[in-house]
């Protein structure tokens, strides 16, 4: 209890797709800063509180451009999408995490939510209830507790030494089957590989992607309080995409993560 932890994460996405001999390339790179507040110890598992510091989102179209651009630091009060972002930051989200790193519980996020539409100025019921939709996905609940949990879940149920492997499942938009082995370890770090077999499932109001792919993993984490200090996760998945716009026509899509 006290400990604080502040960490950063950097994610680059390629989702290609090629429809009609022509290929479309969107690229989504995103930068959030978090900060971590152990507020209670039980006997197996912990309360953490998060706050986002600040987020960085760009995504790009190699058809049309940029079609995102936040900063959430960057506000802009007479921009709809600045003041939502900015509304983001340091509001305090409640997350129930077991010694193992499973997140068991996340409280709050639904609040992120109302905040942001809140800011956004809107009065539309129909624009309300889309921004209501989209936002969930990604600042939801159980949209954080999906996200975390691929941060910290890597931990066995029993102890290991070097060498051993273990495996453990992640849910939700990405499920993944994860074999963990203890690579090697020192009085001060833990460094563990991961591999994954993942399928992706992704389904909103205008379109829809089934994927499967692979994910590597490589974690160095501190030996005293087994949070981690680096990870790298790089992913390759491949599958179809139903666009309403389209119709019933599957468009082959792949996307490559980091």
């Amino acid at each position: 209890m006290g400990d604080r932890f502040l960490i950063q994460q950097d994610a680059h996405q390629t989702i290609t797709q090629e429809s009609d001999g022509m290929a479309h390339v969107i690229t989504n790179d995103l930068q959030g800063v978090m900060e971590f507040d152990v507020v209670k110890e039980k006997e197996d598992a912990y309360q953490i509180e998060v706050v986002f510091k600040n987020l960085k989102l760009k995504v790009n179209s190699s058809l049309q451009g940029d079609l995102l651009l936040v900063d959430a630091l960057d506000f802009d009060k007479n921009d709809a999408q600045s003041k939502m972002f900015n509304s983001l930051l340091n509001i305090p989200v409640t997350i129930l995490m077991s010694n193992r790193g499973e997140i068991q519980e996340v409280i709050g996020g639904d609040q992120l939510v109302t905040k942001m539409i809140e800011a956004s100025g809107t009065e539309d019921p129909n624009e309300i209830e889309y921004l209501k939709n989209s936002l969930n996905n990604e600042f939801g609940s159980e949209a954080l507790s999906e996200s975390y949990e691929q941060l910290t879940f890597i931990y066995p149920a029993e102890a290991q030494k070097k060498g051993d492997l273990w495996e453990n499942e992640f849910d939700g938009k990405l499920k993944a089957k994860n074999t963990w082995t203890l690579a090697g370890i020192t009085k001060d770090s833990l460094h563990i590989q991961g591999s994954s077999k993942i399928t992706m499932d992704i389904n909103d109001e205008n379109s829809s992607m089934k994927l499967e792919g692979s994910q590597n993993s490589t974690v160095n984490a501190n030996t005293k309080s087994g949070f981690v200090s680096k990870m790298r996760v790089e992913g390759d998945a491949e599958g179809v995409a139903l666009v309403g716009a389209l119709g019933a026509k599957e468009i082959p899509t792949q996307i490559k993560s980091t």
